[in-house]
Parts: C-alpha cells; structure tokens; sequence
C-alpha cells in the first residue's frame, strides 16, 4: 500500500467516523423499518437461548418473519453480544454505521481498480494518478451523499448491499484485467466476488445481487457491444425495429397502470429506458460480439459468482421450509414478491430520477456534469468506465422497469453514480489551466456536507424532530404507572411502539372498514368494549390520533369512541409523538366502558 492510499484511506475513514458514528442513538426510532429490524434482532437474541436454530428462521411475535434474509439480523446480535447485552436501536445504528463505512472505502478500492483498467494497445495519459484521484473523490462524495448518509445513520438495511456490490465489482475488475493479460481465471478474486454475492444475497435476496451482476457483466457487455458497433455498424434498420420493439412493449404493459395525467410522462420515460438499452446491447447478437462476450464471461465466472449467492439463499430457505412448512414459506415469499416486485410501474423512473439527482449530493451533480462532459467532448476512457455506466445506466434502468419506485432501493446503485461524478472532478482537476480553486472548492464542499450531516444526525434531529419517535412518550406511559399489557392503539400501528414497551402492543381496528387503514386488526374497537363490560374495573391506555389525514374519514377519533359508549379520560404528557410522517399528533387516553 502506497502512502497515498493509506491517506485516502484515512481521510475517507476519518470522514465516515465524523458522518455515521457520532452519537448514533442519539434519535430514536422512527421509521416502519428500522423499527421492524430492531424488534426481529432482539426476538432472535432472547430465542437464542433455548432454540440454536433461532440464528436461521427470525420471528416477530413468534411468527416467521421472513420480509428478507438474516444478515442484518445476526450483525445486531453480534455487536450486542460482543458487548454482553440485549440487542438496542444502537445495535441497529451501529451496523449500518460499519456497513456505510466500509460501503466508502469498497467503492474506492473499486473505482482504483475499474478506472485502472485500460487497453494496453492505448494506454491513458497518467492514467493510475488520474484513477486514483477519481476513486477518492468518488467515495468521499459517496459518504456525503444525502440518501447514503440517510441509510448510513437509519436503520435501512439497503445501505449493507454496499459493501458487497462495490468489493465484488473492485474483485472482478481483478479478474477481467488478468483475463485479458494473461487469458486465465483469477480464481481468488472470482471466489472473492462469488462471497459478495453470498453475502449480498442474504441481505436482501436475489435484487441483493442485481446490482452487482449489472455492474460488472453489464459493463462487460456495454463494453463489447460499443466494439463491436464501431468495428462494423448496425444496420440502422435493425437497430430501430428492435428500439421501437423494446420501447412500444413496454408502453403498452405500463399503460394498463396509467392512473393519472403525470403518469404518461413515467411511461414515456421507461419507454426511452427500453430503448436506449435495446440500443446499448443490439450489437451482442452478432456472432463475434456474442463470442467475445462469452470469452470474457468464461473467464470471470458470472454464474459461478450470482450462482454462489443464489444457492446460499436456496439453501437458506430450503432450511427455513423444514422448520416453518413448505406452504409458510411460499406465503412468505409470494407475499414479498407482490409487495416489491412491480413491473412497470409509470411513477417509478419519476422517483428514480429524482432521488439520482440528489441522493449522492455533490457526485449527483458531478455525474450530470459529467454526462455532459462525455456527450459534448468524448473523451477516451478506461476499459473499465463501462462498468461505471453500466453500475449507473443499467442499474437505474433496472430499478425503473422492475421496482415501484422507492428511493432506498437505489443505494447500491449510488457508489455507480459517485465514481462517475469522480471521474470528471479527478479530469477537471488534470485538466482545469488552473486547477486549484476546483480542488479548494470540491474540498469545501465535502467538509461542509459531512460536518452538517454529522451534527444533524448526531444532535440536530432529536432536537427538531424528536416527535417522529414514540421513544418519549411510551416511556412516559410507562413510568407513570400504567402497564405495557393495557396500551393499544387505534387505527394505527408502528413497530416503534411495541419495541419500546418490549411486546406486541395490539392496533384495533373501528367497527366499520375505514380507508387508508394498515396492518391494524384483526380485533375491532367492539371487540374492545366487550372485553371492558366484562371487567368494568378494567382500563386501557390508547393512542389514538389528534385529527385524521386528508385521505380518511374526517371523523375523529375520540368522537367516535364516544359515540360508541366508551369513557374517554385524556391523559396529558410532557412528550409529543408524530405519525403521517409527521403530519398527525397522537393524543393519549385512558378508555373504559361507560357505566349502563
């Protein structure tokens, strides 16, 4: 390791610490998911200590969770037991902490080594200086990105998809290089690639290892077919028949979805998705092309690499079936699938686009300076720069055509965008008559993102948003006397809630099916009522909401307890909490039923 390595290296790690690190359960609990992963992780450590095969089927409730696989699950109970306690929200914190770190120092060791990857026959002007500087800028830019940062310091589990998607993409940019040097299998740098799979399999499944096969056999493929084209041209008759093909095929499915007037922009734009890959890949038919592909494949493995992460997560459920049945685990895996999978959805590249334009902060812009930058002169690139568009193009492409629309699914496609911002600051800077106030300036700005973010996350939020965590208010409940077995809820459900009075807290539904209701019931508020009449001395404590949302039934709710025959006792508290995403105070109340 060169001493400049070693000091990007620090510097990257130094920024990470000051972003992701400090304070990082500072906030509590906020959003459905972390809640979730927090709830799942401390079940799995309490069953541990009867039940061995706790560390393979996570429950919620006693019941098979199986939303994703275990990774993030066993990283909390090990850093819990590392410190001898029960998993906490610090846990949670402090593993998406080490994966958004080690998620900036994987991407610069990828970019180091796609950017180093050139044609010997036309060797780039200072090229490892100009790869080294691109790699780094890059990954700082990576670990200051507005929605990295986000996935760094929440508990998102998307954010662990990072570390493997980027290592895998550095490993087999390893490969690819010794196959066209030495036409041979780098064997530890293919089985390297094929344990990122592994591991990013059991993050999240088989989208855990997408990115990582669009990035690296992607880039190979946009490689050969770029050849290909300027060797011998496509017909432009063929090349259009097949654009218009891919285009009009998936207009006509994304029309079906077609809700409202916006939505057709979202058509338009996954129907010029379509194309642009049609028109990306087209020459790979070619027999050549094909073989040429097929060449570099042969030598780096891909159904070896995907295969790997593929066959764990097989063996995985194949494990979970004996355990749950083979019919629990169908319904687990149906239901995951119609909740994420969504085919072509019209908003979709909306979101997509959006959040690409600023989730990576300053590589966001960089990359679209970028774009320009390669549109406007066409520079010559490294091989390997058909990785970075690959990892990019393909993989925003991808998550358009195949996903609904949320933002955090993009996170490993973020380090794709912010090598390609670095890309042209590192050329900007080699190539700028004066280059220093562009190297002063990009420092400035790095250095100002991530002290604003670090002290936001660290102090700021609880300070501002501290109502966006039930934390507060159930320990208020809790202290003043009342017991965790009479708290419910009405007409709405966060895990944030039963995590912090440590059970499952129940969620009553109205005696009439309401609009805009979720993962509440299946008991209704009679059924409620019926208990109380049964045990008139009994009362609960509910949370209910202040005022409804737009979108339900403007009825509040204490007015219609009333109505149905309950006392209503209002309990006043210190603490605020929020739900609607902020947009709805939660009021607390004591209920019995009213006297005959």
């Amino acid at each position: 390791m060169t001493r400049g390595t070693l000091r990007d290296i620090l510097i990257l790690t130094l920024l990470s610490a000051i972003v992701y690190f400090v304070a990082p359960a500072s906030f509590g609990l906020t959003n459905w998911q972390e809640a979730k992963r927090a709830l799942v992780a401390r079940e799995m450590y309490d069953r541990l200590k009867t039940d061995s095969g706790a560390w393979l089927v996570p429950t919620d409730g006693g019941k098979p969770y199986l939303a994703k696989p275990p990774l993030i699950y066993w990283c909390q109970v090990a850093l819990a037991k590392v410190c001898g306690q029960r998993p906490s929200e610090r846990d949670l914190r402090l593993t998406v902490a080490i994966a958004g770190w080690l998620g900036v120092l994987a991407t610069y060791w990828a970019g180091r080594r796609v950017l180093s990857l050139h044609d010997g026959e036309h060797p780039q002007p200072d090229a490892e200086r100009w790869a080294r500087r691109a790699a780094f800028w890059g990954a700082a830019m990576l670990g200051t990105g507005t929605l990295y940062v986000r996935s760094s310091r929440f508990g998102e589990l998307d954010v662990l998809l990072v570390p493997f998607t980027s290592a895998a993409v550095a490993l087999l940019a390893i490969a690819w290089k010794y196959a066209i040097e030495r036409k041979r299998t780098h064997i530890p740098a293919v089985a390297g690639a094929a344990l990122c799979a592994v591991g990013a399999a059991m993050t999240k499944g088989p989208p855990g290892v997408l990115t990582l096969g669009l990035a690296a056999y992607g880039g190979m493929a946009l490689l050969v077919a770029h050849r290909s084209r300027g060797e011998r041209p496509t017909p432009a008759a063929w090349a259009w028949i097949v654009c218009f093909a891919a285009a009009g095929l998936v207009a006509w499915i994304s029309a079906s979805q077609v809700d409202e007037r916006a939505d057709w922009i979202g058509v338009v734009m996954m129907s010029a998705m379509a194309a642009w890959t049609a028109w990306a890949l087209v020459p790979l038919v070619r027999w050549a092309a094909f073989k040429q592909f097929f060449v570099l494949c042969s030598r780096t493995h891909p159904v070896g690499v995907i295969g790997a992460g593929l066959g764990v997560l097989w063996w995985w459920s194949h494990v979970v079936a004996k355990h749950i049945g083979d019919s629990g685990l169908a319904s687990s895996v149906a239901e995951e699938i119609e909740d994420n999978l969504r085919l072509l959805v019209p908003d979709s590249p909306l979101i997509n686009l959006g959040a690409a334009a600023y989730g990576v902060a300053m590589g966001s812009a960089a990359a679209i300076i970028a774009i320009v930058w390669i549109i406007k002169d066409r520079p010559r690139f490294p091989l390997g720069m058909s990785v970075v568009f690959a990892w990019a193009g393909l993989g925003l492409v991808a998550f358009s055509l195949l996903g609904k629309g949320v933002p955090r699914y993009l996170t490993p496609v973020w380090p794709g965008i912010a090598i390609m911002g670095g890309a042209w600051v590192s050329a900007a800077i080699r190539d700028f008559r004066n280059p220093v106030p562009m190297r002063i300036g990009w420092t400035l700005g790095v250095v100002v993102l991530g002290l604003s973010q670090g002290w936001w996350y660290a102090f700021g939020l609880e300070a501002q948003e501290h109502d966006r965590s039930p934390r507060a208010m159930v320990s208020e409940i809790l202290t003043r006397g009342t017991s965790a077995s009479d708290l419910v809820t009405f007409e709405f459900s966060t895990p944030a809630i039963d995590y912090y009075a440590e059970r499952d807290i129940e969620s009553l539904l109205d005696v009439v099916e309401r609009p805009g209701i979720r993962f509440v019931g299946p008991r209704t508020i009679a059924d409620l009522k019926a208990d109380l009449q049964r045990d008139p001395s009994r009362r609960v404590t509910m949370l209910v909401r202040r005022m409804q949302p737009p979108t339900m039934d403007p009825a509040r709710a204490v007015e219609r307890l009333r109505a149905l025959g309950f006392e209503i006792e209002p309990i006043g508290l210190n603490s605020e909490f929020t739900i609607d995403n902020g947009r709805t105070p939660v009021d607390v109340v004591r209920v019995s039923a009213a006297a005959k």
